[in-house]
């Protein structure tokens, strides 16, 4: 180990966290930067932030494996992607390189973890999860670190420091919106003016003065991917 690595005890499952300084925020795009920590023998802990239209697959997944290398993780291993302080949506063709590389090393991993992800990402991840687990690979989208963590735990059969009775029952995020007759109206109009034979043509590109607080806007988002 290094000088200037530091290690810590994660409070969820009392296992060491390993951080080194040459593993966090690494530039992979215009606005992307991804940092990597060792959680226990066999967890990488993935924070990135940036904008997910920036996300590259290969040099994320080349630096994921120089860093499993690196802190001598165990393999299979399991990744826990934290998507806090992520924006947007990847490409659809970023997206389906992802999905090419997972199936590829699908046997070196015990699972995809992904948390704080927005509704959006919930959605456009959903089949391609489903499609993941009947090929063996678990993946599992948690509600916050919590939760995943102790998801993690579970697939390795590891003592966690929580008692039973203790442990973060992870929960749908249920809120609830008001959605105005306009709101409805501004929807439609916009799906309207979409361009269907024109793959290039972007859903965003019509949003006009519909507001990313609206609690439509996220289902606009998810229509920029498809």
């Amino acid at each position: 180990m290094h000088t200037n690595d530091y290690i810590t005890i994660c409070p969820v499952s009392g296992l060491e966290v390993l951080e080194k300084p040459e593993w966090l925020n690494k530039k992979i795009g215009n606005n992307y930067y991804l940092s990597f920590r060792k959680i226990g023998k066999n967890i990488v802990s993935a924070q990135n932030r940036g904008h997910m239209k920036d996300f590259q697959v290969q040099p994320y997944y080349k630096y994921l494996w120089d860093f499993i290398k690196d802190t001598g993780v165990e393999k299979p291993f399991i990744e826990m992607r934290d998507y806090t302080y992520l924006k947007g949506l990847p490409s659809v063709k970023e997206l389906n390189k992802q999905r090419n590389i997972l199936i590829e090393i699908k046997d070196s991993m015990a699972g995809l973890i992904l948390y704080n992800t927005s509704f959006a990402v919930r959605t456009a991840v959903g089949v391609a999860f489903k499609m993941y687990k009947a090929l063996g690979l678990e993946t599992i989208i948690c509600g916050n670190y919590d939760a995943a963590i102790q998801r993690a735990v579970k697939i390795f059969n590891t003592e966690s420091i929580f008692p039973p009775d203790k442990e973060h029952k992870d929960t749908d995020d249920l809120k609830k919106f008001i959605i105005t007759q306009h709101d409805i109206n501004a929807f439609a109009e916009i799906l309207g003016t979409i361009i269907w034979d024109e793959k290039e043509k972007k859903v965003m590109d019509n949003l006009t003065e519909f507001s990313r607080n609206n609690p439509l806007y996220q289902f606009i988002e998810i229509f920029n991917v498809i």
